[in-house]
C-alpha cells in the first residue's frame, strides 16, 4: 500500500489472488476501540470486522453511510492527535487538516459525522498532553467535500475565561443542534457556533455532568454527580429541551436503574455500559459483553430506529 501514514492490517481478505470488498456494515451495531484496535459487531455479537492501524485508532466516529471512519490516534497520557479519514472499502487513509487552526502544538479527538456525512466536528486541544488548564482549546468542524476548517466562535473564549477542555460532541439525529462537552458540564449550540447555550441551571445541584448522547432531537441523555466516578455509577437522565425538565432514563424508558447505571453509549435498541472492566452490550434481544475494555474506552453505537422507539416527549 503507497501510504507510509496508515496501514490497514486487517479489513478485507483475498480469493484466488483478487482482493474481495469487505462485507458491509451491519444496519444495528456496535464498534469499540481497544488497545487502538477498532472493532465492529453487530446487534448480536458477531464480529464483521476487526481493524488495526499505525497509528493505532483511539476516538472514532463512522460515517452515516457506513463506507469511512474518522479518527484520532490513541496513546498514552495523551490528547488526541491528526485525524485521519479511513475508507473501510479500500483499506486507504488520508491525513486531514495539515495547517494549524488554534496552535502550532494543537492536537484533536473526540470527531462525529453531520448526519448528512459532509462535516466532522472535533475537540481541539493546545497541546498533546497536559492538564485541562494546559491543553484546553476550542471546537472546530471540517467540511470533508471543501477540507475548510472553521473554529466554532462561542467556544474560543467562553465566559472570558478562554476556551475551555472540550470532549465528545454529538450532532443532534436532525442535524440542526450540537452537544459539547465542557469541563465540568456540557452545553448546546448550532453548527454555526455562534451562541452557547449553558445548561447547569437545568441540570442544578448535580455537580459535574456528561452528555453521553441524544434521544431524538429532543433530548439529552446524560449522568451526573458530585464528581465523575458518583457520576458514572448514578443511572443517566434525561434533559428535555423543550421544558428543561430532568427525569431518570429508567423511568422514561421503562427500565430498571441497574440497566441504564454506567452507560457510555446508547440508541433506544442498544445500550452499552461500562461494568468493572468489561463492556456490556445490551438489546432487545439479548446482551453480551467485551472483556478487558480499555479505562476510558471509545465506544459507538449505530443502529436503524423510528420515532415509534422514541419517548414523546422527545421527538
Amino acid at each position: 500500500m503507497k501510504s507510509s501514514v496508515l496501514l490497514l492490517l486487517v479489513a478485507f481478505f483475498s480469493v484466488n489472488g483478487v482482493r474481495a470488498q469487505p462485507a458491509a456494515l451491519p444496519k444495528d451495531g456496535v464498534a469499540y476501540s481497544v488497545g487502538g484496535t477498532l472493532t465492529i459487531k453487530s446487534a448480536s455479537g458477531e464480529t464483521v470486522r476487526v481493524i488495526k492501524t499505525t497509528p493505532p485508532i483511539g476516538s472514532f466516529a463512522i460515517s452515516p453511510d457506513g463506507k469511512s471512519v474518522v479518527f484520532a490516534p490513541l496513546g498514552p497520557e495523551h490528547n488526541g492527535g491528526p485525524l485521519y479519514l479511513l475508507s473501510l472499502a479500500t483499506g486507504e487513509a488520508k491525513r486531514l487538516i495539515h495547517v494549524p487552526v488554534y496552535t502550532k502544538r494543537e492536537v484533536y479527538a473526540d470527531p462525529d459525522f453531520s448526519p448528512d456525512g459532509d462535516e466532522v466536528i472535533f475537540a481541539i486541544h493546545a497541546q498533546p498532553r497536559g492538564d485541562a488548564v494546559m491543553s484546553a482549546g476550542p471546537f472546530a468542524i471540517l467540511n470533508l467535500r471543501t477540507g475548510i476548517v472553521r473554529e466554532l466562535p462561542s467556544t474560543i473564549n467562553i465566559d472570558g475565561y478562554g476556551a475551555a477542555y472540550g470532549a465528545s460532541p454529538r450532532w443532534s439525529p436532525g442535524g440542526g443542534k450540537l452537544f459539547l462537552n465542557l469541563e465540568s458540564d456540557f452545553a448546546l449550540t448550532t453548527p454555526s457556533g455562534e451562541h452557547l447555550q449553558d445548561t447547569s441551571d437545568w441540570t442544578a445541584g448535580e455537580g459535574d455532568t456528561f452528555a453521553v448522547d441524544w434521544l431524538g432531537s429532543g433530548c439529552i441523555l446524560y449522568i451526573g454527580g458530585k464528581d465523575w466516578k458518583s457520576a458514572e455509577e448514578q443511572p443517566a437522565k434525561v434533559l428535555q429541551l423543550s421544558t428543561h425538565q430532568t427525569e431518570s432514563l429508567d423511568k422514561v424508558l421503562g427500565l430498571a436503574p441497574a440497566q441504564v447505571t454506567n452507560l457510555i453509549a446508547f440508541s433506544p435498541a442498544i445500550r452499552v455500559r461500562k461494568v468493572g472492566g468489561n463492556l456490556v452490550v445490551e438489546t432487545n434481544s439479548g446482551s453480551w459483553s467485551v472483556a478487558d475494555a480499555d479505562e476510558h474506552p471509545n465506544v459507538r453505537v449505530f443502529s436503524t430506529w423510528t420515532d415509534a422507539q422514541v419517548p414523546a416527549i422527545c421527538r
